[in-house]
């Protein structure tokens, strides 16, 4: 990882490159030359958009340090083009508490309810050391995981992400991520994953949008559930996601799921996004 600043020698005297021996940076606002980095406080309402360097190395941005990323750095002197583009800073909520599994497990009126099928275990993990694990079940019952939760908002836009692993074979008459009070699809549930498949033994992510426009159930209590119905062998869950995209990003400018897929990553409580 490499930080720039305006401190760094010069390179070939190209005013425009800054860094040092083994890496150099130049900064566009589109194809307009910047004399430094864009304020992290987004002051300048410029986010980052893309890097293009030589000899094939790759950046990725670092938004906690404000910072490049270099990988495949084979050669010294590369030299990388950063690009930015006009964007705003965003706070963002993750709604599920300790989708990671991580946190010791209290079974309270607002933590995860699991069944006799639905385990916490350090057998697997995509993230962190442990994950939610749902056994095997061959009799008609739902392996299911209740997490008590507020209604959704009415006209909200929601975003939720899990990431799954099974093994080849594997197989379930249903599975889903859905936020829950009856079986009424038009006023009962919002249904994010469905029908989650073998991942062929790797963790592979799952991801949908949905949004609530009837208000006839939202003063009752809701869930949010995540189950596995017959699944005829053991498969795990991990980083589970829920947003509301419409209250972090504002009605009418709520980003598509490619987008959350490509740049919303697991986290806990609210975190910032720039977009």
């Amino acid at each position: 990882m490499y930080q720039v600043s305006k401190s760094f020698e010069l390179v070939n005297g190209k005013v425009n490159y800054y860094g040092h021996s083994d890496v150099y940076f130049a900064y566009y606002n589109g194809n307009t030359w910047l004399d430094d980095i864009p304020k992290k406080d987004n002051s300048s309402n410029l986010i980052y958009d893309h890097a293009e360097c030589d000899n094939d190395a790759t950046v990725e941005w670092d938004y906690d340090l404000w910072a490049p990323k270099v990988k495949n750095l084979t050669k010294a002197k590369t030299r990388c083009s950063l690009y930015f583009k006009t964007g705003k800073k965003y706070s963002i909520t993750n709604l599920i508490n300790n989708g990671s599994y991580e946190q010791p497990y209290i079974q309270t009126t607002y933590d995860w309810k699991l069944n006799t099928y639905t385990i916490i275990t350090s057998e697997k993990a995509y993230q962190g050391s442990k994950s939610l694990k749902f056994n095997a079940n061959a009799a008609p019952a739902m392996t299911t995981q209740n997490l008590n939760i507020t209604a959704p908002k009415l006209n909200h836009i929601y975003y939720a992400s899990l990431m799954f692993w099974s093994p080849v074979g594997f197989t379930s008459t249903d599975a889903r991520l859905n936020w829950w009070n009856s079986d009424n699809d038009e006023t009962g549930v919002l249904t994010f994953l469905q029908k989650r498949i073998s991942t062929n033994n790797n963790w592979q992510k799952f991801s949908g949008t949905d949004s609530m426009t009837n208000e006839t159930n939202l003063q009752k209590t809701w869930y949010i559930r995540n189950f596995v119905v017959n699944g005829n062998y053991a498969t795990y869950c991990d980083n589970v996601l829920l947003i509301d995209l419409t209250e972090a990003f504002g009605s009418k400018n709520e980003p598509s799921k490619e987008w959350c897929d490509e740049h919303i990553s697991y986290f806990e409580g609210t975190t910032y996004i720039y977009k």
